[in-house]
Formats: C-alpha cells, structure tokens, sequence
C-alpha cells in the first residue's frame, strides 16, 4: 500500500510540474501589431475612430489612444484646451480637415494651454 501511495505521489507530482512547465513556457499575450489612429478636429462631433467621425477635443483622442503605438491625429486649427498626458502617444499635428493631406506649414495646429 505504501509503495502505491508513493507511486501515486510521484505521478502527481510530475504531472504538476509537467503543468508548471507549460505555463512557464507559454507566450503571453498577444501584442497588437497595427496602430489605432484617433481623429481630432475643429467642430468634430464624432467617436474619433475615422477621418469621418473625428472628436472636437485633442484630449478626448489623447484618453482613446491606450497604446504606445496609437496615434492622435489633429486637424488644423487653434484647440484651447488644457492637454493632460499620462501615458505614450503620438500626436501628428498638421493635417488638412479631411485628414488627407499633412503639412505642419499648410495646415497649422495650435494647442493653446490657456
């Protein structure tokens, strides 16, 4: 009986650490390969998902964009907002309306903190 016990013992333990090897070994998650883009423009009054749909407020696609690859993209215009930035973004600047065309020098975007 003891040598079953023990046999049964070993076998568990095995298996356990057959487990805890698997889950050691495994990858963990998953990292998203593409960017998000958020839209922002002058007069927007969308979710910030799509050139179409872009939100009036910098700091709003700022709060969508989680990711370090995200990015914020900014229509030209002078935004009076206060920008709070608690995690990495990429904020592109520049943009025509449509989000079609980029030249900082065209198409100014100000930030103004006031």
């Amino acid at each position: 009986m003891k040598i079953r016990s023990l046999l049964l013992a070993v076998g568990l333990g095995f298996g356990l650490a057959v487990v805890l090897l698997a889950l050691l070994a495994s990858p963990g998650p998953i990292a998203r390969a593409d960017a998000d883009i958020y839209y922002a423009r002058e007069g927007g009054s969308g979710d910030c998902l799509a050139a179409t749909t872009p939100c009036s407020s910098v700091q709003r696609a700022i709060n969508l964009a989680i990711a370090p690859s995200d990015e914020v993209w900014v229509a030209t215009g002078i935004y009076t907002e206060n920008l709070v930035i608690t995690h990495s973004v990429n904020l592109r600047g520049g943009w025509n309306i449509s989000f079609t065309a980029q030249s900082p020098v065209t198409y100014p975007t100000v930030v103004d903190g006031n």
